[in-house]
């Protein structure tokens, strides 16, 4: 066990940092702004098939489907 202590202490020094509000808050940020890029994907995918739609419905369908897919 002493062989992966300094692996646990590691792996626990970084999980209280990111868990920190204000890393918590930048990260949230970020994932929700890479989230976003991915329903514009899907978007630009369907206008790329020639199909009308708006983004804020693509959003919400790309939205939906991952979070319905997650509690599968």
């Amino acid at each position: 066990m002493e062989k992966y202590a300094e692996n646990i202490k590691t792996m626990h020094r970084t999980f209280e940092a990111t868990m920190e509000p204000k890393g918590l808050i930048r990260m949230s940020l970020l994932s929700a702004f890479a989230w976003f890029f991915e329903c514009l994907g899907m978007y630009i995918v369907i206008l790329g098939f020639k199909e009308s739609i708006n983004i804020t419905l693509a959003t919400f369908i790309f939205s939906f489907a991952s979070l319905a897919g997650a509690l599968e």
